[in-house]
């Protein structure tokens, strides 16, 4: 892995993984080579990191491990995309992510396989839609865009 993908990886790894609440941090001679080498850049300042950042961050060095590298692939794809997002963007996708987990089980089940059947249409259907649902959201007032602007 390259120098910039272990970058990316740890930023990735330190934004997916949840705050720990009674871990005990790792030193960095306990980590496992492969956590090691996940998490190299920040080997220097390892020991100056808060315990629960340490512990996150070495669960999520676990979990990247164990990734395919096409989820490595895909991890690295939203990182970057989250990093393109102005702060308005992000602030208006982490309130559709707490709508999201509000929602009741099966609605959450649902909106995924709409979301599914959505993926699968050509790339000019998906367009048009996207096209139809914007001028829809003008005419009644509503957001514009999407989190990532599309």
């Amino acid at each position: 892995m390259t120098r910039m993908g272990l970058r990316i990886a740890t930023l990735l790894i330190s934004l997916m993984t949840a705050p720990a609440c009674f871990a005990t941090a790792p030193a960095w001679r306990d980590l496992s080579p492969e956590q090691q080498s996940v998490l190299k850049p920040l080997e220097a300042d390892w020991d100056q990191l808060p315990d629960a950042r340490r512990e996150r961050l070495a669960r999520g060095a676990q979990r990247w491990g164990a990734m395919s590298t096409e989820q490595q692939d895909q991890a690295r794809d939203r990182l970057q995309r989250w990093n393109a997002m102005t702060a308005e963007q992000r602030t208006r996708l982490e309130s559709r992510r707490a709508e999201f987990r509000a929602m009741p089980p099966a609605q959450r089940e649902r909106l995924r396989e709409r979301y599914q059947q959505f993926r699968q249409l050509p790339p000019e259907e998906r367009h048009r839609l996207r096209q139809q649902f914007r001028e829809m959201q003008q005419h009644r007032g509503g957001p514009q865009g999407g989190p990532r602007g599309r």
